[in-house]
């Protein structure tokens, strides 16, 4: 689980879709090592990692968090 976390990660560092990061990893010998993957997820494997994820709280997307706070913060000033 842990892995996959850290891929999610990773594709928002390198600001990818799904099939990107998968294409990066197998690319990449040395993050594969770092993350002790022995072969690298199918692409849909990691998109229900992601929602478990974005579901319990622990990934928010950035755009989203930006965006939500924005909207807060000029709701508040228009009062």
């Amino acid at each position: 689980q842990h892995q996959l976390f850290a891929i999610c990660i990773l594709r928002q560092f390198f600001r990818t879709d799904l099939r990107g990061i998968v294409a990066i990893l197998e690319d990449s010998t040395d993050l594969r090592r770092v993350l002790g993957l022995q072969h690298v997820p199918h692409y849909s494997t990691l998109s229900y990692a992601e929602k478990r994820l974005f579901k319990g709280g622990l990934l928010a997307p950035a755009q989203s968090r930006g965006v939500v706070s924005a909207q807060q913060g000029l709701a508040a000033e228009t009062k």
